[in-house]
């Protein structure tokens, strides 16, 4: 047994073992909360108490299982491989404290029907707790215990689902394939979990999953990085031979009729890569800004002032609902048609404070040659108050083609295949921005702001003619190492632009 070293809180094979002896029904004796959860002494009495005394519990825990069950910090996540009896973890996680009056454990997936499939987390709680004190309530979806503690099972089909929970309280909430939520749905939940002050339950977020998915790129930075270890986030990989209750070589010989990616995503927990998603940013060509010019991949130089630049906005989504994000992004058009996406800001506003903040991006990067925008239900008021205010470019209507959002952003995948669409090599905002990017498998219902703002600035660029301006042509050279060597003449002004294969060409 085995904690990635990203977990918050170590333990040992000993540690989180229970041991032989039988189990009996019984209140857990809590250990004192004053004591610390840093505290090796507390983290041992709650597993003893919570698990190993824990009769809700139909057998004892793998060793896998049993570290997940034995972390004490906030945030865990279990899985990885298929078949590593991540479910049962979880589904032990939300019945740990079933005896504590008052507990309540709420466990989601993303649709009712995932919920209740044959084997899935409702069936097995069934099967688990059928025929003993705790009684079902099919309208509620609850497991209800002679202590007074409950079981809760639900969904978060549509992006307002969540909401269901706002006035809710819970000590436990855990997610079943995590990467099937967006990261939005998620962090709401930290909202929903509390407990009175005179609890001594300790307060836990628990997920189980593969890797792919939508949620992919998200769950892997929130739990496999530099950040989810800063963060004290932990992650328990769990694979096919760490669960012995399986049949381990008929399911792995079931496994052999898939392709191999997901093959390798599913019996090696493989992370590295993903599929279902339409945008690759990481593969997109990177550039650097060096005072007057642009540097491009693989060793283009285009001069600053002959990048013009416009900015787009995708507003929340309502005027009521400052919850969801605004996205401002500023992109540059080079003479080729490429663009550099120079600025991203993407902030929860209230109403009131989007123009103020894309006047603020006006000024950054004047002179814009336009702000593009939608003008449909309440952003046509956005719109003619941008039109008033003296720092906001010119605002130009943008229209977009098609339904949903995959349609929308067709033009914008085909630009970035052709690798056309340049990203910086470091921005305060880029890390956010290519998660996203890579998680957009074409949902709907998904927060996919930056997508759309992407797809908005390709249209523009498309759509609207650059301000006249001069063009310095520039000579090309191949391995050029930065700036120092370049020669441009200004003969032949506008006439020249700017070759793919370190060349020139005529415009």
């Amino acid at each position: 047994m085995s904690i990635s070293s990203r977990a918050s809180h170590s333990t040992s094979p000993s540690s989180a073992s229970c041991g032989s002896g039988t189990a009996e029904t019984m209140e857990p004796e809590l250990p004192d909360l004053g004591a610390g959860p840093e505290a090796e002494d507390y983290r041992q009495a709650l597993f003893l108490a919570s698990v190993c005394q824990n009769s809700w519990l139909p057998h004892r825990p793998t060793p896998k299982q049993a570290a997940f069950l034995y972390l004490t910090g906030a945030e865990a996540l279990v899985g990885g491989a298929a078949g590593g009896g991540k479910s049962d973890a979880l589904l032990m996680g939300a019945l740990q404290f079933a005896d504590v009056p008052g507990f309540s454990a709420l466990l989601l997936r993303r649709t009712y029907a995932d919920l209740s499939l044959p084997g899935a987390l409702m069936d097995r709680a069934r099967a688990w707790l059928g025929g003993t004190a705790a009684r079902w309530s099919d309208k509620e979806h609850t497991w209800h215990f002679p202590g007074g503690a409950t079981l809760t099972f639900g969904y978060l089909d549509t992006a307002g689902d969540k909401y269901r929970y706002q006035s809710s309280e819970f000590q436990f909430i855990g997610f079943d394939e995590l990467t099937q939520f967006p990261e939005q749905d998620y962090l709401y939940l930290f909202s929903r979990l509390r407990r009175p002050a005179s609890s001594r339950v300790p307060l836990r977020m628990r997920a189980a999953t593969n890797p792919g998915g939508v949620g992919h790129a998200w769950v892997k930075k929130r739990f496999l990085s530099e950040e989810a270890r800063q963060g004290g986030r932990a992650f328990v990989s769990a694979r096919l031979e760490d669960n012995p209750h399986l049949d381990r070589d008929e399911y792995a010989r079931a496994l052999e009729n898939l392709d191999p990616f997901t093959r390798r995503q599913l019996l090696a927990g493989d992370w590295s890569e993903f599929q279902g998603n339409h945008l690759q940013p990481a593969a997109w060509p990177r550039y650097q800004f060096r005072g007057d010019a642009y540097l491009l991949h693989p060793h283009r130089i285009v001069l600053a002032r002959d990048v013009w630049r416009f900015a787009v906005v995708d507003p929340a989504t309502d005027a009521k609902r400052s919850a969801d994000y605004t996205v401002i992004m500023v992109v540059g058009v080079t003479p080729a048609r490429d663009l550099l996406v120079l600025d991203v800001v993407r902030r929860q506003l209230d109403v009131g404070d989007i123009i103020p903040a894309l006047a603020g991006a006006c000024r950054a990067w004047r002179p814009l040659a336009f702000v593009g925008m939608e003008s449909v239900a309440f952003q046509r008021l956005l719109a003619l108050e941008a039109a008033k205010h003296r720092d906001i470019s010119p605002v130009r209507e943008l229209r977009p083609q098609g339904k949903g959002k995959l349609a929308r952003a067709v033009p914008a995948i085909v630009k970035a295949e052709r690798g056309e669409i340049h990203l910086p090599r470091e921005a305060p905002w880029l890390d956010d921005f290519v998660t996203e990017l890579a998680s957009f498998a074409g949902a709907d219902d998904l927060a996919d702001d930056q997508v759309d703002a992407l797809a908005y600035s390709v249209l523009a660029a498309n759509t609207f003619r650059p301000p006249s301006h001069s063009c310095t042509p520039c000579l090309l050279v191949p391995g050029y190492p930065g700036l120092g060597g370049m020669h441009h003449s200004p003969a032949r002004r506008g006439a020249l632009g700017y070759g793919r294969e370190g060349d020139l060409y005529w415009r």
